[in-house]
């Protein structure tokens, strides 16, 4: 299995566990149709998955990955934050 198919599958797993309230996007880093993306988010690593508000600004985004579960960690943080906006009308912000 490559590098993508797990990055896919992992997306898939996301949304599943999001139950269609939130959604995600897999930008790949070589293609160069994304790099528009990649350089407006600044996304100089990979795995990266930024947090964006209704209007596409990002609010947060995960670190460098170190390990698998320091991506899930960083996921699950993301989508907390996410989480208790929505439900708290609160607004996140950039760390």
């Amino acid at each position: 299995m490559t590098r993508v198919e797990l990055d896919e599958g992992l997306v898939r797993e996301l949304e599943d566990c999001a139950g269609g309230r939130d959604g995600f996007v897999l930008a790949d880093a070589e293609d160069d149709r994304w790099l528009p993306e990649l350089l407006h988010y600044d996304i100089r690593y990979v795995p990266c998955f930024v947090l964006l508000d209704k209007n596409g600004r990002a609010l947060a985004k995960t670190g460098v990955p170190t390990s698998r579960q320091h991506v899930i960690a960083g996921l699950h943080h993301l989508l907390n934050m996410n989480q208790l906006s929505v439900q708290g009308g609160k607004k996140s912000t950039t760390p």
